[in-house]
């Protein structure tokens, strides 16, 4: 009878670095440094795999798992030419390490290097390229992937039940805007028409605190950025829903002229002008600013002399003007590093080793950052507790590390919230602490706001999620929740019963009906298919150049 034949061996590659890293590093959980534990053997598969064969110097030395810094070299490589939208430090999260512990150990006596990787069940790497955003969203930064939580992966997810009349919100998933990851086009010139309605939308609501009729122009501007045809003359719109005579009348007149003869008279008012001005301070709105217009206060600086100021709005008005300047991508990316060293700091003054600080808490980036936009109106950090120790004071903690590191803060957060570490505690949980503020990094030249909010492990996934955004992409997914007889929130997954009484004609339940560990959990859970970050933009790109009399 022949004898059995060995257990086949995993990847040479893969099975090297494990064994190397896990020697490294025993006190540090295996999820932890391991984070493609959680995925298939068979999509492991990198183009690196070439630095473990025996060639000198380029890959395993042939003893105990053993890797040369060309491993790492090859390793970061293949990875950043994969996935070149994410921040290195995103994709190789043992670069937070101290680079001593990358280091090969001592050599093991000489042996034959490990068999090259059996391709046969992957088919190469394009079935790697295949996988998508299951392999990406482990790299992302500061994710709550189950890695980072320590946690082993969970078994297949059932989706929740579909509530609505006979399936009909599973059966259309495919409608909704949080299941299209192709780009949104229309023509030019609707896109100038749309943009021209957003603007009188905005004035009415700014200035005149019409909101019927900023609901109205923005619902048209919407419908002709939907619009598939170019408008060339405005009786086309008559027969789309939503356009009366009067709106094909603006219509018209923008077709013809470039503008709106009424938008430009109302903003040419002194009281326009005053309360565009007023509205622009932190904690000034559009009742607050008409108030002070009637009593003679027509600017900024007028604000503040006459002492009807908060505390937060002089703190606002101190810096208004910074704030309206959009902040580019790399001086995110210095704050968000600020915050997390600061984050890091507060865990090694609490007690939390060295080797555990990576694990123990999370700073990540969220909003249009995230989205992979080049600039941001502010910057929103979540951060996240995660050793299962107190995150009492925390943020009040992180904030004093930065001004200790030279990091210039002004408090929009009473200061007494601030103090007791639950800023702005939400009511309805009591589980999310938030602090807003205005700051700016040393060696930089503008003030910019900055928001943390602190979420607990279990909701942190949601949080990401919810705060990622884009506005119009959560309402889609929200609002597709809500029809399967749910309620989706930065906080976790309710019943939501439909029935008179209840806000919005719904009764929501207050029983988080699934933990999630990852954003991805989430969109399995409602029975969606995950979308990228940087696909959850809703921008709309145009078709061909309008009208030299429109541009």
């Amino acid at each position: 009878m022949a004898a059995a034949q060995p257990e086949a061996q995993p990847s040479s590659f893969w099975q090297v670095l494990e064994e190397q890293v896990l020697e490294e590093h025993p006190d540090v959980p295996r999820d932890q440094l391991l984070p493609w534990e959680a995925w298939e053997r068979k999509h492991r598969k990198r183009s690196c795999d070439e630095a473990t064969t025996s060639e000198p110097g380029a890959g395993s030395n042939g003893g105990g798992g053993s890797i040369a810094e060309p491993f790492w070299d090859a390793l970061e490589a293949s990875l950043r030419a994969e996935h070149p939208h994410l921040a290195r430090e995103e994709l190789l999260p043992w670069l937070k390490l101290p680079r001593q512990r990358r280091q090969p150990a001592a050599a093991a006596p000489s042996a034959a290097a490990p068999p090259p990787p059996d391709d046969t069940d992957n088919g190469g790497d394009s079935d790697y390229e295949a996988i998508g955003s299951e392999e990406d969203e482990a790299f992302v930064a500061g994710s709550s992937d189950s890695t980072r939580a320590g946690t082993q992966p969970r078994a297949a997810i059932v989706p929740l039940p579909d509530t609505s009349g006979n399936r009909w919100a599973s059966r259309n998933k495919h409608k909704w805007q949080c299941q299209s990851t192709t780009t949104k086009t229309a023509p030019a010139t609707n896109l100038f028409l749309a943009d021209e309605l957003d603007k009188l939308a905005a004035h009415y609501k700014a200035v005149g605190n019409d909101e019927w009729r900023y609901f109205a122009f923005s619902k048209q501007a919407k419908k002709l950025r939907d619009l598939t045809w170019e408008v060339t003359d405005a009786k086309q719109l008559l027969s789309v829903r939503s356009f009366g005579q009067k709106s094909v009348d603006k219509i018209a007149e923008l077709l013809a002229t470039g503008a709106l003869r009424r938008l430009e008279t109302m903003q040419s008012t002194d009281r326009a002008q005053a309360l565009a001005e007023l509205t622009k301070v932190h904690g000034v709105g559009c009742k607050i600013a008409s108030d002070w217009y009637a009593k003679g206060i027509t600017s900024v600086e007028a604000a503040v002399q006459s002492g009807l100021m908060t505390a937060t709005q002089r703190v606002g008005a101190r810096f208004y003007k910074d704030l309206q300047v959009r902040i580019p991508r790399a001086e995110v990316t210095a704050i968000v590093d600020a915050v997390r060293v600061a984050l890091r700091a507060t865990l090694g003054a609490r007690g939390v080793p060295a080797h555990a600080i990576d694990g123990a808490g999370d700073a990540t980036a969220s909003g249009s950052y995230r989205r992979g936009k080049p600039s941001s109106g502010d910057v929103d950090v979540l951060l996240c507790r995660r050793d299962g120790g107190s995150d009492e004071g925390l943020i009040e903690q992180i904030l004093e590390y930065m001004k200790a590191a030279g990091v210039s803060v002004h408090h929009l957060t009473h200061e007494e919230e601030v103090q007791r570490g639950r800023a702005q505690r939400s009511v309805r949980t009591a589980t999310c602490s938030s602090y807003r503020g205005i700051i700016r990094l040393p060696g930089y030249e503008l003030h910019r706001r900055l928001d943390l909010k602190l979420y607990p492990p279990e909701d942190f996934a949601y949080a990401l999620l919810y705060f990622t955004g884009s506005d119009h992409f959560n309402r889609s997914m929200r609002h597709y929740a809500k029809t399967l007889g749910y309620s989706l929130s930065d906080h976790g997954i309710v019943h939501a019963v439909k029935m008179a009484g209840g806000k919005d004609n719904c009764v929501r339940g207050t029983k988080n009906l699934f933990e999630a560990r990852t954003e991805q959990e989430i969109f399995e859970k409602l029975g969606l298919q995950y979308v990228e970050p940087s696909q959850r933009n809703t921008d709309v790109v145009p078709i061909g150049d309008a009208p030299r009399r429109l541009q």
